[in-house]
């Protein structure tokens, strides 16, 4: 009959297992790490995004709601947001001028049906003109849309300015960790 053997027997083998194969492990450690920073800081698409809410004190309809949803993206909406931005930046972060199409690719409405809130959000690469970017929209939309939308009746307002620019990808340490346990899984 066969002996059982004990836990402290198994982690022996494991450390002696470890020893043999350090160099081993080591390789595939340092390749899956060297694999999660390249992905973490070049290939992950590192988007941060803010939002606020307008508020519409006057019953309107969800027609309505589009169209005020549509015009925080219209062209000429869009171009006041620019003209704005490059009062504080004359360019982007990398060097590209600050336009309309900036802030018309980053910004999004939505709204719930019979309700008076609009949720602007925007999406950038930049953490800091991010959060300055919808500042700007919530603030500039009020004026645009009491002046340009009649059926408002000058009855838009900011309800919640934002707090925060937040990453829409994933912690970087996470990665990290992430590469350092798929390189020790590969390695054993």
């Amino acid at each position: 009959m066969q002996s059982q053997k004990s836990i402290s027997q198994y982690i022996i083998e494991i450390i002696v297992l470890i020893k043999r194969n350090i160099f081993h492990l080591a390789y595939f450690v340092v390749i899956g790490l060297v694999i999660g920073v390249v992905y973490a800081n070049w290939i992950q698409d590192n988007n941060y995004s803010s939002s606020g809410k307008l508020n519409i004190t006057q019953t309107i309809t969800d027609d309505q709601r589009q169209v005020i949803v549509s015009s925080l993206r219209s062209e000429e909406f869009t171009q006041l947001v620019a003209i704005e931005l490059n009062t504080t930046h004359a360019t982007l972060p990398n060097g590209t001028a600050l336009t309309a199409s900036y802030v018309a690719n980053g910004i999004s409405g939505s709204y719930t049906t019979n309700s008076p809130t609009i949720v602007v959000n925007f999406s950038s690469p930049y953490q800091d003109l991010t959060l300055e970017t919808i500042n700007i929209i919530l603030n500039e939309f009020v004026d645009y849309g009491n002046s340009t939308l009649t059926f408002v009746n000058s009855t838009i307002s900011v309800l919640e300015s934002p707090t925060a620019a937040v990453s829409n990808g994933y912690n970087h340490f996470l990665i990290y960790g992430a590469a350092i346990v798929l390189g020790l899984v590969l390695g054993a």
